[in-house]
């Protein structure tokens, strides 16, 4: 599949390393606002590009939002606009109107959204990767 990539901070550099071990990942267009900042992410990886954020829309199938929170509503909407599927960093937004108008768009389009969502200062999470470290729970699939 055929990706971009809109935000080359830490948490879209963290993507782009856990993209680059999936064989079905073909391509990567990696974009951001900061100048020569997606080209140096891309630069270790050769399955990825550094483009402008227009153009992480532009023929993928797939687009991963991990920019600054007070744009992934606009980039959502984006993807919604152009019918390709999402995956989000939360949250949507800073405020409930824009959320509401990122997930209108969505579903409105009907693309698929997947938000990020991790958990890991939830008291249960903690103890469940706890008992993973120590092999407790045996080995993971």
């Amino acid at each position: 599949m055929r990706l971009g990539l809109i935000g080359a901070g830490r948490i879209g550099s963290h993507h782009t390393r856990v993209l680059s071990g999936l064989s079905e990942v073909e391509s990567l267009r990696i974009a951001d606002v900061v100048p020569g900042r997606a080209e140096q992410v891309a630069s270790d990886f050769a399955f990825a590009n550094g483009v402008a954020v227009k153009d992480a829309f532009r023929d993928v199938d797939g687009v991963i939002i991990a920019s600054s929170t007070d744009t992934h509503a606009r980039f959502l909407i984006q993807a919604a606009q152009t019918g390709i599927t999402a995956f989000c960093q939360k949250p949507i937004a800073l405020d409930l109107e824009s959320t509401r108008r990122a997930v209108a768009a969505a579903d409105g389009a009907g693309i698929p959204v997947q938000m990020g969502f991790q958990r890991r200062y939830d008291p249960a999470m903690r103890a469940i990767r706890q008992q993973v470290a120590s092999g407790e729970l045996g080995t993971p699939y």
